[in-house]
């Protein structure tokens, strides 16, 4: 049976994740903290590999990635069939790299992943907004950056996790989710999860 990427993407646009623009966080002084490095050693708009693996809603869609850098923009585009399944951007600066958009949704301010120089153990907040089309809630988040060993394959790479938990408050209550990105220095951004609904895989070479 044919896989209606479209559907399938419709059905999980409403789990996944994003972010935008400038970066307004409160950052904790910890300076005891074992420090990872900065935007030159961790090299987060790195080129990622062509090849991924979407995860929708429990789905594997083997996909193509296209990535785009202008200016200080760090685009992904995720493709099947020829088809655009997922957007994901990021904002790439000389202090913070930070989420703006992936899924339809959007971070106002950006959602910094990376504030530099990184270390091990660091935390941050951050509150905005969250806008999904013409709804806009407000959220916030606490991120987490920690060191991490990753498998790309077989072979084993450290790589700087960073967790987000975030919350978004509307009309019925709050909601909470929890958002996953792995920086491999110099392989960019190899593996992130958005909440259960939307995950980008590295293929294994």
């Amino acid at each position: 049976m044919k896989l209606n990427v479209k559907h399938l993407t419709y059905l999980v646009a409403g789990l996944a994740l994003a972010g935008c623009a400038a970066a307004v966080a409160t950052r904790t002084a910890t300076p005891e903290l074992p420090e990872i490095g900065g935007r030159a050693v961790i090299q987060p708009s790195a080129p990622v590999a062509s090849r991924a693996t979407l995860v929708l809603a429990g789905t594997s869609i083997p996909v193509h990635v296209d990535q785009k850098v202008q200016e200080d923009l760090v685009t992904l585009v995720m493709k099947a069939q020829k088809e655009v399944i997922e957007v994901e951007q990021y904002r790439c600066g000389s202090e913070s790299f930070a989420l703006r958009k992936a899924a339809g949704e959007v971070f106002e301010p950006g959602l910094p992943l990376l504030r530099y120089p990184v270390a091990s153990g660091e935390r941050w907040s951050w509150e905005g907004h969250m806008t999904n089309g013409s709804l806009r809630q407000p959220a916030r988040a606490e991120v987490l950056a920690r060191s991490e060993k990753i498998y790309l394959g077989r072979d084993p790479w450290e790589s700087v996790k960073v967790v987000v938990d975030l919350e978004v408050q509307a009309d019925t209550g709050t909601t909470r989710r929890e958002l996953s990105f792995w920086f491999v220095p110099g392989k960019g951004i190899v593996k992130r999860s958005f909440g259960p609904g939307s995950a980008r895989l590295p293929q294994a070479p």
